[in-house]
């Protein structure tokens, strides 16, 4: 057998399933039991194709595509079988989570699962979303529960629009700045709409909020950030406004109550 002398070349070869690992810093966070199944009783080994491996320097096996095949094949053979495989050998862990995302553009992981391994690609937005998480101890995670965010799609919508608008300071920052301070690690401080709400406020008021007056507000509504929400939910639906913007809505109309000097104008949107 040859070894490849360029990173990006591979060889050939059939890979015992039982050396085969996975690292979900480039891969996804679960597999789909069902697929597995599905895979483990309607069995072809002619239509199994090869699976894509990394060959890391101190031997690990990095399985990069074809998890679900590779766990069917485990499943058959009592883990003692092998399965046709690309090896590569030399890559970077930010060259083989680039690799993973170009081999999976039709079977497309989850959401929650292509944002982290683009963290581990080293992409900009990710990364840079990633980092201000974890400055004020959040963690992303596929699971609710306090300390853990699920909502990156909305943080990635607030992003870009940060981006487009040239926001200073960064929208995402200071959504999760306020958040933390108001109500800690509460998981529906970071509820999508929450934080969309919040981003959309501080965007178009500006620096015409008083930041502690926000803060203290935010910390001492009744019920907390569930409450907040659930009162959004019931606002949209009799408005018929995104319930973003009914977060928007109460938060303008709580930090404007007894406030007699520079109170906000009334919230006005509906998208």
């Amino acid at each position: 057998m040859t070894k490849p002398t360029n990173p990006h070349k591979y060889v050939e070869e059939d890979l015992p399933v039982g050396g085969l690992i996975v690292d979900h810093a480039v891969q996804r966070t679960a597999l789909d039991p069902r697929k597995v199944e599905a895979m483990v009783v309607d069995f072809n080994p002619e239509a199994v194709g090869r699976v894509t491996v990394s060959r890391r320097k101190l031997g690990d096996q990095v399985v990069l595509d074809g998890w679900h095949r590779v766990e069917a094949v485990r499943r058959l053979t009592d883990n003692a079988g092998t399965i046709p495989a690309r090896v590569f050998e030399g890559l970077t862990l930010q060259e083989e989570a680039s690799l993973f995302l170009k081999l999976n553009t039709t079977n497309a992981p989850k959401y929650m699962d292509g944002f982290r391994v683009r963290v581990t690609r080293g992409d900009e937005n990710a990364v840079r979303i990633n980092e201000i998480l974890n400055s004020f101890g959040w963690k992303v995670s596929t699971y609710g529960g306090d300390g853990h965010l699920t909502a990156i799609a909305t943080l990635e919508r607030i992003q870009k629009r940060s981006d487009k608008i040239e926001a200073e300071p960064d929208l995402v920052h200071s959504t999760i700045l306020m958040v933390t301070k108001a109500w800690g690690h509460n998981y529906y401080g970071v509820a999508g709409p929450v934080m969309e709400g919040l981003a959309r406020l501080l965007e178009e008021y500006g620096s015409q909020i008083d930041f502690g007056t926000l803060q203290s507000k935010l910390a001492s509504y009744k019920g907390g950030p569930q409450s907040l929400w659930g009162q959004a939910r019931q606002l949209a639906g009799l408005r018929r406004v995104r319930p973003a913007m009914a977060v928007a809505d109460i938060i303008v109309n709580e930090y404007n109550a007894g406030r007699k000097k520079a109170p906000l104008p009334s919230w006005r949107h509906r998208k």
